[in-house]
């Protein structure tokens, strides 16, 4: 049980730091949300390019 009790103690920990800088961090989840869309856009697109070349 000490590894759930562990775990859940560092979501909790996780989750109250999430909701005290939630305006200082949204920016940045913003920010990393969209790169991760642009590279799941552009990973296709890339390999099709490659298989061209």
């Amino acid at each position: 049980m000490a590894g759930w009790q562990v775990g859940r103690l560092a979501g909790w920990q996780v989750e109250r730091a999430r909701v005290a800088y939630w305006p200082r961090l949204a920016g940045w989840q913003v920010g990393r949300l969209a790169d991760w869309q642009l590279v799941r856009v552009a990973w296709p697109i890339g390999q099709r390019l490659n298989l061209q070349l």
